[in-house]
């Protein structure tokens, strides 16, 4: 396993997020990318997005190249802000397509409790590309399809201005050829009437004869049912998905437990219209896997066919912070997962990056990931970056990103899945 320095921040203060999502086409040598540009806001709480740049490669990560940029608007109402979310390379008709995430938030905050309006003036969109990602076709809106839908009742359960939901990660290809989007909705309380948690689902996409545009339908929302801890809330997120065999769909989601710090998964027989009840994610000798509340990946090595996980493991559930379901991420892992009892393979874990000691606090997250064609690795793209405060009570009690120290960088890694063991 090699690591590298894939893109540097451009500037002191920024946090430079960097994926590259994969090849833009069957036959060459085409790679497509994102860069995003975080600053840290004035009080030190939160990140701001200030742009994100499309990068592309004609020689297959040789070299890049800038060629588009999205900016994030202020207005006198609020800020405005688009960014790809992730791409898919159709390989039966070698077409690229990226998903997009249009927002205006008004009370100004990216994440924590106040940002309720990336929720609720949130809109989905996306394009097709016939060169690999060079230049794309006009957008079209994520809208499921049916006459009950359009621009402002967008999919099942979301209108917009009231709650939203977003693609969340890397989307695959079924063998019919279908296109399945993971998706996360925030569902809307009739009686509160308000957000009230989390759920998440997929978009199921086929080609219209003509190869315009996909018509989507979107399956059930996971049933939040809770093995573990009745005071979870029902928050499961971030669903990563992958084909097994006999047509099964099998999901990874990250639940939000201060308890209980596991994964959950659950399966479709139907192409993603309906899902199992959700159970907690074992290692192959039946024990609890601990991990936070963290976006993870399912990846299928197509030199040994063999199904990858990737994600944040804890070895004791004790390392969970008590104010934090999704810290610590110290520590970024690949493992190999038993398709047949649906469990992570123990031995074949191996740590891809971890914190080192006396460093300031980073998360190992939220990361790009595909296979290079030429030499058969796993490439991925991550961000090291210093980690958002999170306060406890009076108090930060760990050295958490600050002006000084918030400029992270974005490392490349290439992990051989034929060695024994790398770190």
């Amino acid at each position: 396993m090699t690591k590298e320095l894939f893109w540097q921040a451009p500037y002191k203060g920024c946090q430079l997020w960097g994926k590259v999502f994969g090849y833009g086409s069957a036959q060459s040598e085409d790679l497509y990318g994102l860069l995003g540009e975080w600053a840290l806001t004035a009080d030190e709480t939160t990140g701001r997005l200030e742009r994100s740049v499309a990068i592309h490669s004609q020689d297959n990560g040789e070299s890049w190249r800038e060629i588009e940029t999205f900016v994030t608007t202020d207005t006198p109402d609020g800020v405005r802000t688009e960014s790809v979310i992730c791409c898919i390379l159709d390989a039966h008709k070698d077409l690229y397509l990226r998903f997009l995430s249009c927002q205006f938030i008004k009370d100004g905050k990216f994440f924590g409790g106040g940002a309720t309006d990336r929720k609720r003036f949130i809109r989905g969109y996306y394009q097709v590309s016939r060169d690999g990602g060079r230049t794309w076709e006009e957008k079209q809106g994520l809208i499921q399809n049916g006459a009950d839908f359009d621009e402002s009742h967008w999919a099942k359960g979301i209108v917009y201005g009231r709650n939203g939901g977003r693609a969340v990660h890397t989307p695959i290809q079924l063998r019919n050829g279908n296109i399945i989007l993971p998706f996360v909705i925030w569902p809307w309380d009739e009686e509160k009437q308000s957000i009230h948690g989390m759920q998440c689902g997929v978009f199921i996409g086929t080609w219209r004869r003509d190869l315009s545009g996909l018509d989507w339908e979107i399956g059930e929302y996971i049933k939040p049912i809770t093995r573990l801890d009745p005071d979870e809330g029902g928050n499961l997120v971030e669903i990563t998905v992958a084909e097994l065999s006999d047509d099964l769909i099998l999901g990874i989601m990250r639940g939000f437990s201060a308890n209980w710090p596991v994964k959950y998964y659950s399966l479709s027989k139907d192409g993603g219209l309906s899902w199992g009840d959700p159970e907690p994610l074992l290692y192959d000798d039946g024990e609890l896997m601990f991990s936070p509340a963290s976006i993870s990946r399912l990846i299928r090595c197509a030199g040994n066919g063999k199904l990858y996980w990737i994600g944040n493991i804890h070895e004791r559930r004790d390392e969970l912070l008590s104010y934090d379901s999704s810290r610590p991420r110290e520590r970024l892992h690949i493992a190999e997962v038993d398709e047949a009892g649906i469990r992570i393979v123990r031995d074949s874990i191996r740590i891809i990056d971890q914190q080192r000691p006396g460093d300031v606090v980073r998360d190992y997250s939220n990361f790009g990931v595909y296979e290079d064609r030429v030499s058969g690795r796993l490439v991925l793209t991550m961000c090291e970056r210093v980690a958002l405060p999170i306060k406890h009570g009076d108090l930060y009690p760990a050295p958490y990103a600050s002006h000084d120290n918030w400029t992270s960088d974005t490392y490349r890694y290439e992990i051989d899945l034929g060695e024994e063991d790398g770190s």
